[in-house]
């Protein structure tokens, strides 16, 4: 539902044509009673007007507060629209209608609230289990509805605050019945913690025609029992002794201890943020950060303020930290865990995200409509760990996957499909070594390795160090023939060294393998096919 449009106006005839034609109206006086429709609009009369309670009960349990709220809202405010969609119970099934109050009350040419209701459509709700059944009387036919009455009661004051007459759930907000009220001051029901703020929203009201003001204030029964209400209190008195100040009021009790339930669990998830060891923060499905702890704002301290995820990171990672973001929103993934760079490039970041379900929803959105995700998460600075797993899986002189690695790396591309796999050795290097030394023979190993993980990346692969001039390259694709060639050029071409370039070459073995092969089994077989690919070459 949408909220009233609080901007006073005056509305032409032909505005409230035009809203009417064709769409069953009803119009009602500020105290909600069914009044007759004005003659310009009988011709878009829905029939019969039901009492107050008998509309607010044919509605849907979630519409029902808020369609008597946003009258409330509509009535205190001179000129007020407010258009929304409503449910209600029609012919055993409840029926989705658009629904507009206008607030005509201010007019004398009409003195009344028009609500106006446009074409149902079928909707596939069923009615709620938790509503209790009531059976209404209307034309003599019976039909059963659902019935949880938000608590209201409509007042009229003097000027003086003295109570002139109260509708509505009477006693079960003040605990005493509507004559024993008339004549009382309404401050003599309030809590006097109260009293203040209550005389100081009246003067308010009272001084100027018109002025409307809420206040949520406690109404204390004869048995001790509080109530806290929300009341939106207008000025009708007409400056010559008549009229009446309006008080609409509703029990918020209830809504008072899930607001208080949530602003505790928002308190103790802050302490607690506060407490651990590690930088916590809460983002939105976008990556706005709604809240970082003392320890997060310290990590990125160096970096200066950040409002989103991607200012934590560096741009290249954007596009990885969005793909995470739209799983967890999607709902493909509840969790999900990467490392990322800072912003300098040298920070290494091991961030943790969950989102954090909505199926609620809150009055900006219409009924049943989800809210935005929100994701809370962790991370952890992870620089020396990610440096010291680099130097355990990795050969310090080409910089490549080391041998366990490398093996690691096969075993799980063949756990989940096909793979090929090339063993490569270098042509002449011993040569190279005993000649010019082992510091150039490093040299020629770093280019090379150089040059053979490039080649891998651009096909999604990776190359490894197996020991002294030997290589292993794991590629996904099971097809050599896509890569093979890119392969056999990166070792034909010379290795740049402090003492100019050096031709080698190179023997490749290239196997396939398929899911749930043994991969040192597959090595093996690269192993020979690269000693026999050898041979043939010395034959040449």
């Amino acid at each position: 539902m949408d909220r009233a449009d609080r901007v006073a106006r005056t509305w032409t005839l032909d505005e409230v044509l035009d809203l009417t034609q064709g769409r069953d109206v009803i119009a009602r006086d500020e105290r909600a009673a069914p009044v007759p429709v004005p003659s310009p609009l009988r011709n878009a009369d829905g029939g019969n007007t039901p009492a107050w309670r008998e509309q607010i009960a044919t509605m849907h349990p979630e519409d029902r507060a808020e369609g008597a709220r946003a009258w409330w809202t509509t009535v205190a405010q001179p000129g007020a629209r407010w258009d929304g969609v409503v449910r209600y119970l029609m012919d055993g099934r409840w029926a989705a209608r658009p629904v507009t109050y206008l607030n005509l009350l201010h007019q004398s040419e009409w003195r009344v609230v028009l609500i106006v209701m446009g074409p149902s459509e079928a909707t596939t709700d069923p009615p709620s289990r938790e509503s209790a059944p009531i059976t209404l009387e209307r034309a003599g036919v019976a039909e059963t509805a659902t019935w949880e009455a938000p608590t209201w009661v409509i007042q009229r004051l003097d000027e003086t605050g003295a109570i002139l007459d109260t509708e509505g759930m009477v006693e079960v907000v003040f605990g005493l019945d509507a004559g024993t009220l008339a004549g009382r001051n309404i401050l003599e029901l309030l809590h006097e913690d109260d009293h203040e703020a209550a005389i100081t929203m009246w003067l308010e009201v009272l001084a100027a025609p018109a002025t409307v003001r809420t206040i949520r204030q406690r109404v204390v029964q004869p048995s001790g029992r509080v109530v806290w209400l929300e009341s939106t209190v207008t000025n009708r008195l007409d400056g010559q002794g008549g009229g009446a100040v309006v008080a609409v009021s509703h029990d918020i009790s209830e809504r008072l201890v899930d607001e208080q339930a949530l602003r505790a669990s928002r308190e103790e998830f802050r302490i607690l943020a506060e407490e651990v060891p590690v930088a916590v923060f809460r983002c939105d499905d976008t990556g706005k950060v709604l809240f970082a702890n003392v320890r997060m704002a310290e990590l990125f301290a160096p970096f200066g303020a950040f409002s989103w995820l991607h200012d934590l990171t560096t741009p290249a990672e954007h596009v990885t930290l969005s793909s995470a973001l739209e799983q967890l929103v999607s709902g493909s993934e509840d969790a999900v865990d990467l490392e990322v760079s800072a912003p300098d490039g040298e920070l290494r970041l091991h961030l943790v995200l969950r989102r954090v379900g909505a199926a609620a929803t809150d009055d900006r959105h219409a009924p049943g409509e989800p809210l935005p995700a929100r994701i809370v998460g962790v991370v952890a600075d992870i620089t020396e760990t990610a440096t010291l797993r680099h130097l355990v899986n990795h050969d310090a002189l080409t910089g490549l996957a080391n041998r366990r690695a490398a093996e690691d790396h096969l075993a799980e591309r063949l756990a989940q499909g096909p793979v090929s796999l090339a063993f490569v050795d270098l042509d002449g290097f011993k040569a190279i070594n005993d000649r010019l030394g082992h510091r150039l023979g490093d040299e020629v190993l770093a280019d090379v390795g150089s040059r053979l993980r490039a080649t891998a990346e651009v096909h999604g692969g990776l190359a490894g160090r197996w020991g002294g001039d030997e290589f292993l390259v794991v590629m996904p694709d099971p097809d050599p023939s896509n890569w093979l060639d890119d392969v056999h050029a990166a070792l034909e071409a010379p290795a740049l060294t402090s003492q100019g370039a050096l031709h080698t070459g190179g023997s490749v073995g290239v196997v396939t393998g398929d899911q749930g092969d043994d991969p040192t089994d597959l090595v093996r077989q690269a192993d020979e096919a690269m000693y026999a690919a050898k041979r043939s070459r010395r034959r040449r």
